[in-house]
């Protein structure tokens, strides 16, 4: 009489794999120093959030935990887009007796600049048209021909220091020069400028700083915010 004998044996299978390693440490290990991971789907060849050439598109896990490339929103986000960034009132006045090198910052009294907020490392863009009118001390025009500069500039406040950042941005000048008894002075200026800062995770405001650079006996003055002060920080993550 014939028998049939079955026997059990355990299976033990591995949670874990292992490349260029026989002893993974994770649920996938990639072991080696220069070990690279390629994942076709992600390329710009097969997937339209992928920036293309010259760029780099950054990696998400979206909620199932799939690795994904993210939304163009996701890399590129406006922060701020003002059109009227300073009060128009004559607070950011710049007063100039002979000549200086110093920036005043154009903050009015009792009142606020709106902040933005870094989650992640992130490079922002800024941009601005900043308005501005200059006279003489005595409110005459100016009409001498006398060469004039005016500056301006962006500063940070980082709000985790309560301090602003050590380097001024987007720095522009022009030169105001007048021999009119009846044009020129009485109009609005603009001067524009842009930069480009990288910053960590954290909250800041956008502060403007004004310069009046002025010849050896002059007394003159300027109003910056005089008129509409667009500003606009764009966010690359």
């Amino acid at each position: 009489m014939k028998q049939l004998l079955i026997f059990l044996f355990p299976l033990f299978t591995l949670a874990q794999v292992g490349i260029n390693t026989t002893t993974p440490k994770a649920t996938l290990h990639v072991a080696g120093a220069t070990s690279t991971i390629k994942l076709e789907g992600l390329s710009a060849a097969y997937n339209p959030n992928n920036l293309g050439a010259k760029s780099t598109t950054r990696v998400f896990a979206n909620k199932e935990g799939d690795l994904v490339l993210g939304e163009r929103t996701d890399n590129i986000r406006f922060i701020m887009d003002s059109e009227d960034y300073i009060p128009n009132n004559r607070e950011q006045k710049v007063v100039q007796t002979g000549t200086g090198d110093n920036f005043t910052y154009l903050a009015p009294s009792d009142y606020i600049f709106p902040s933005f907020s870094l989650p992640v490392n992130a490079i922002i863009e800024i941009n601005y048209s900043l308005s501005w009118r200059i006279e003489r001390n005595t409110s005459q025009k100016i009409s001498d021909n006398g060469a004039r500069t005016v500056k301006s500039t962006v500063f940070i406040y980082k709000h985790a220091t309560s301090t602003y950042l050590p380097t001024t941005y987007a720095l522009t000048a022009q030169f105001y020069s007048n021999g009119s008894t009846t044009k020129g002075a009485d109009r609005f200026f603009y001067s524009t400028g842009s930069d480009y800062v990288s910053l960590p995770p954290g909250t800041y405001t956008i502060i403007f700083g004004g310069l009046l650079g002025a010849q050896g006996n002059d007394n003159v003055f300027v109003y910056f915010g005089a008129d509409k002060d667009q500003l606009q920080v764009i966010a690359y993550y």
